[in-house]
Order: structure tokens, then sequence, then C-alpha cells
């Protein structure tokens, strides 16, 4: 069984896996969330492929696949059902914290609607010491990537081995807040705008989707080793 809660206000609707009861079929991705705009998908759940593929937990079960807070690159450690803090229909929000996120860090997670925007507040604090606090955030429209970035040979050195799986990264360093337009086609642009306090290094990439295709995605994480990070991604269609 998982613990999941959904949000439908306007053209949003959004689906919030906070957490799970048992072990069986779990994957790395408390916390994470899917979001459509009308008959727009913006951001899913891929799944996974047969059990025998070394896809499937070399990386479809892994944090990377999904969009959730990352510690030193990883997610969820083992299963947990989290807790519901908080859920409202109108206005529409919903928050969840997941107190074991890992052995040495605690997560939580944000989501609501408001008028035409989606506003997700991720938060991770380590409990042993500064780490590489980091975020993914997986998209299945076109990003309109601006200039500055530059391509990354050594993106996955040093990383979880889910990252050899992600192509053609390329890297840029913002300080505070990033923002993109991404096109899904059919009049539809959302502008993604993503912040967090300080410098911060975003990577771009091809990343696995439901087989056989792929789709782009962010990878965020802090400059610098931190004890807490606070994430705070908007999801707002443009020309609305």
């Amino acid at each position: 069984p998982i613990c999941m809660a959904v949000l439908k206000e306007g053209k949003w609707q959004v689906f919030f896996h906070y957490g799970q009861v048992t072990r069986s079929h779990s994957q790395r991705e408390a916390l994470n969330f899917s979001a459509y705009f009308g008959g727009t998908d913006i951001t899913h759940d891929p799944g996974t492929v047969g059990y025998g593929s070394p896809l499937h937990r070399g990386y479809y079960t892994r944090a990377l696949s999904h969009n959730v807070p990352l510690v030193n690159g990883e997610g969820q450690e083992s299963h947990h059902p989290g807790e519901l803090v908080a859920f409202s229909a109108s206005p529409s929000r919903v928050a969840a914290a997941q107190p074991k996120y890992r052995a040495n860090a605690k997560a939580s997670r944000e989501l609501a609607i408001e008028g035409d925007t989606l506003i997700d507040v991720a938060k991770v604090e380590t409990l042993k010491g500064p780490a590489r606090l980091g975020l993914a955030l997986h998209l299945q429209g076109k990003v309109r990537l601006p200039a500055g970035f530059r391509s990354d040979g050594e993106f996955a050195t040093k990383r979880p081995a889910e990252f050899k799986y992600w192509r053609e990264t390329a890297v840029r360093t913002y300080r505070d807040r990033a923002e993109f337009d991404v096109d899904y086609g059919k009049g539809v642009v959302m502008r993604v705008t993503v912040a967090v306090p300080g410098e911060f290094k975003v990577w771009h990439g091809s990343a696995p989707d439901a087989p056989p295709r792929r789709r782009e995605a962010f990878f965020l994480e802090l400059e610098q080793p931190a004890r807490e990070a606070t994430f705070t991604t908007t999801f707002a269609p443009v020309g609305r």
C-alpha cells in the first residue's frame, strides 16, 4: 500500500506520493509528485521496466528517476509511510513529511495550487553535518534552455551509479533563482522557476522516461555542502 494525496483546482491535477506502508514493490520515491495542466502532461512517474533489466534496480527504482530532494545524490532510504501534515481541498494544498527519509536526513514537501500556478516547496535537512543537497525535476516538455550552459562530461563522476544513465548533460551556476520556459506543444508553455538561497548549480540533460522514450530533466545542487535547503519551484502558464 502507498500513501498518496490528490489536488485538483482549475486546470491543475497533482498526484503526490508521500510514503509507502510496506517494502513490497517499493522504490526510492517518497515525496515524488506528478502533475497535469488540463490535458497536458507536465511531469509524470515513468514506472519501471521488467524486473530482469538492470535498469529496474539501476535507475527506475532509484531517486534520480523521480521528482525528489536528494542528499549526496540519494533520496529515500528503505521505505516509510511518512506523515500527512496538512490537506485542504479549497484552497488546494497538501503537505507531508518524511522524518526518516535517510539515516542522516529528514525531508518534507508542500504542494499548493494558487490560481493558474502550481507551487512546490521541498525541504531537506541533514542530521549529521553538512552534505551535498539537491533536487531532481523531470519535464515532459521541451526546455528553452538559456545561454550560459556548458557541457559537463563529469556529471556522473563520484555520484551514485544511476547518474550514468543521463545523456547530453550541461551545467550552469545560478544565484537565488533559475527560470526556464518549457514548451509542451499545442500552445502550452510553462515558466518553471526554482528558487533556493545562495549559489547553486543546475544540470540539464536527457533522462530515461518510460522506455523507449526519454525526457528532459534538471538536477540542482547547492554550490557548497549544507545542513538544510529549501527548494521552491513554481509552474506558471505563460501568457495566461
